[in-house]
């Protein structure tokens, strides 16, 4: 390849800019309800926000890329998630005659996760010293829809011991 093709690389450190904001936020609450001897009821409520962006400016005096000579491109990316999850569970637990002991739990689990994505990219800059995506004279964009992802599932798990010897179990999840 010859050396003309080649990107400068102190250029690349120094006058290209790329800045990247994550940011995570998440809770979560739950509360233990005793409703009777042995009966409890337990619902938990969870959620997750987060976004990121990324902007890079590549100004047009690092040079040739990719062998093309180029005027200056900038680019942002742009990103939502959020989420949340909701679980309510029933326990069932005693001990009858000191002999027989039955646990079990019912429960349901609920859910929801948003997703969007953005990309604006702009190149045509007039100067170096335009380096936001505003200095550019063409743009292109790809705003993807929503993506939602919905579930539901019930469970249902029961164990019988008899002596603590003797032991049955079932599980159903759907």
């Amino acid at each position: 390849m010859p050396l003309q093709h080649i990107e400068n690389p102190v250029k690349i450190l120094t006058e290209q800019s790329i800045r990247t904001l994550n940011q995570r936020y998440t809770g979560s609450v739950g509360l233990n309800v005793n409703l009777a001897k042995g009966l409890t009821f337990k619902p938990r409520f969870n959620f997750l926000m987060s976004s990121n962006s990324y902007r890079n400016w590549r100004p047009a005096s690092i040079g040739e890329r990719y062998g093309k000579v180029t005027d200056g491109n900038a680019s942002m990316n742009f990103k939502t998630v959020s989420s949340w999850e909701s679980e309510f569970v029933l326990l069932y637990n005693r001990i009858f005659n000191g002999k027989h002991k039955i646990n079990a739990a019912l429960g349901a689990n609920l859910g929801e996760r948003l997703e969007n994505y953005t990309y604006v990219k702009g190149i045509g800059f007039g100067s170096d010293a335009l380096g936001t995506l505003n200095g550019a004279t063409s743009f292109t964009a790809n705003d993807l829809p929503y993506l939602r992802d919905r579930s539901v599932s019930f469970f249902f798990r029961a164990n019988y011991s008899f002596k603590e010897r003797y032991l049955l179990g079932v599980v159903v999840r759907a």
